[in-house]
């Protein structure tokens, strides 16, 4: 009886304490990503169903953020200083403005990328965001894993945070992301996502993995030329 009565009660210590581990390491990774202190460079690699991407980039505190991202043979450039002020340079055009690209006047592919620097977030930010969405978070070492809840990879989905009635249906959303760190600070982390979009009645594959990996914290420099400069004022 004694046996049974202690094995009762370490059973309900660790229904107690999971969910407070699970908070104890959403509070390291959230410790983690602040380290980064708004000045690192990163890589980044994304593959899914259209192919895979690669990507690049800088960012300085109160600065710009410089990206690049390269998907098959076409890089897109950009220094992005808020969501309303960003030079962007599609591969042997010339530098244009946030405004310019998103423009009425602008119907083609180009509004798009627009849109798309619009809304961007940096690593460090994206990677906050995540941490918010994430169900139950484990630690194993330096390396802390966990899986997003329903919502939160819904959101996190290509097309699945966009407002409005245009918005294509998104089905089977689940996701699964994993953090590593290095000294207390954030190294890297990789986001698995699944699930489908109905588009025009017909479901599509908008799963997809990224995964980006930290270097240069604190020595990071941004240097904007000067095309691209004109085109922040």
């Amino acid at each position: 009886m004694k046996a049974k009565r202690s094995l009762i009660a370490t059973v309900a210590l660790l229904l107690t304490t999971s969910p407070l581990l699970a908070a104890e390491a959403k509070n390291e990774v959230g410790a983690a990503i602040g380290k980064l202190q708004s000045n690192y460079s990163w890589t980044a690699l994304v593959e899914s169903a259209m192919g895979q991407s690669k990507g690049e980039g800088k960012t300085v505190k109160d600065g710009v953020v410089w990206l690049s991202v390269t998907f098959g043979e076409n890089t897109i450039e950009a220094y992005i200083k808020s969501a309303e002020k960003a030079s962007i340079k599609a591969q042997d055009q010339d530098w244009k403005s946030l405004a310019e690209l998103t423009s009425d006047a602008n119907q083609g592919p180009g509004r798009w990328l627009g849109r798309m620097i619009q809304n961007y977030r940096a690593p460090a930010a994206e990677a906050t965001n995540v941490l918010a969405k994430i169900k139950d978070l484990k630690k194993d070492g330096e390396a802390y894993s966990g899986e997003l809840t329903e919502a939160g990879a819904k959101e996190l989905l290509p097309f699945g945070g966009r407002r409005g009635g245009n918005s294509p249906e998104t089905k089977d959303a689940k996701g699964s992301v994993k953090f590593w760190t290095k000294a207390g600070m954030l190294a890297k982390y990789e986001l698995k996502l699944e699930g489908k979009i109905t588009v025009n009645g017909e479901d599509r594959d908008a799963g997809r993995t990224m995964s980006v990996e930290f270097k240069d914290v604190g020595s990071t420099k941004v240097q904007i030329p000067e095309g691209a400069q004109k085109k922040l004022q």
